[in-house]
């Protein structure tokens, strides 16, 4: 199940209204039917705005489908944002991107494990690619 679903321009035309968390927040509710955290809602706030300077970029077409917030069927995993579209032989991509509101990560001896800092701490977690 995808919570937020438009084209680029829509995205765009969302976030230019200003509340755009609110309008996720909206869909999280009618789509999974539950409320998430303030954190959350926070990050979506911060997130959706680089998002918007990404596909500010002419070369993305206004046609291209955003989701956010992709449900995966049968976990309780999430997808935070997919970018779609065709290329320029009309073949259908996908652009899986997982946001994250870290101000560094370091290196782990461990595979595809990265050390961060939460709200209670520093803490090993899932590198963000391997989320992906």
């Amino acid at each position: 199940m995808i919570v937020y679903q438009s084209t680029k321009s829509g995205f765009l035309n969302d976030i230019l209204s200003n509340n755009i968390s609110d309008i996720i927040h909206t869909a999280y509710y009618e789509r999974l039917g539950r409320h998430t955290s303030q954190n959350e809602v926070n990050s979506w706030t911060n997130s959706m705005l680089y998002m918007n300077n990404i596909l500010s970029d002419t070369k993305i077409p206004d046609s291209a489908g955003i989701s956010i917030e992709f449900q995966i069927p049968l976990t309780s995993k999430r997808i935070d944002f997919i970018i779609t579209g065709l290329d320029e032989f009309k073949n259908e991509q996908v652009i899986i991107i997982e946001l994250k509101q870290w101000s560094k990560a370091q290196l782990t001896d461990k595979d595809a494990i990265v050390k961060t800092r939460f709200q209670h701490g520093d803490s090993e977690t899932a590198h963000p690619s391997y989320q992906a």
